[in-house]
């Protein structure tokens, strides 16, 4: 496995309690917003045509 990926996933899986953390505190909310935002990434091996996505959420 290359060295990057591992990195990747070590990083993912020191964050997974604070993700988990904020999707129950989330959840929890009357109100959640969410907006789901296109991008180009750059330098993943994809075709610049391909539509990538980013989604963020906020309680109100």
């Amino acid at each position: 496995m290359p060295r990057y990926l591992t990195g990747l996933l070590k990083s993912a899986e020191l964050l997974q309690p604070f993700y988990d953390r904020l999707h129950a505190l989330l959840i929890l909310q009357k109100i959640l917003q969410a907006d789901e935002t296109t991008l180009n990434v750059i330098r993943d091996g994809r075709e610049t045509k391909s539509k990538s996505y980013m989604w963020l959420y906020q309680s109100a």
